[in-house]
């Protein structure tokens, strides 16, 4: 398992915008959970809650750094952690999943939805970032 301090502390000196995590599932499927929040310490709430999910499910993830809370866009800068569904998942099961591990979570509150996502609950959206060829959709 990955230490949470260590994770955190990557976060935090991180000269790039995400750290990514690339399981063993293929996700070309295109479908992704973006999950927000507004600082490190909602980072670490995310990870310690959901890492074990994002593992045991083989799912590709990435995690929102310093850097991207620094650079206050409201369009991306709280897009704190972005699951990359396995093929074959079901959006709206998972994103429940997730929600189910989230409960108690505030860090998301207020915060616009966004843009091409679909909300699911407070703080978390899904979107498939494919077309039916496989070319990217950009947000």
């Amino acid at each position: 398992m990955i230490d949470t301090a260590d994770f955190i502390e990557a976060l935090k000196v991180s000269p790039d915008a995400f750290i990514q995590a690339n399981g063993e599932a293929d996700w070309k499927d295109g479908w992704k959970i973006s999950i927000q929040g507004r600082t490190l310490e909602d980072s670490e709430f995310l990870f310690d809650r959901l890492i074990g999910l994002m593992l045991n499910t083989k799912a590709s993830f990435k995690f929102g750094t310093q850097r991207l809370i620094d650079a206050n866009n409201p369009e991306q800068s709280t897009k704190l952690l972005t699951i990359y569904l396995p093929n074959g998942v079901d959006p709206k099961s998972y994103c429940e999943l997730v929600r189910l591990n989230l409960i108690g979570y505030e860090g998301a509150k207020d915060i616009l939805e966004k843009r091409s996502y679909t909300k699911y609950s407070e703080g978390i959206f899904y979107r498939n970032d494919r077309t039916s060829e496989g070319a990217y959709i950009p947000a």
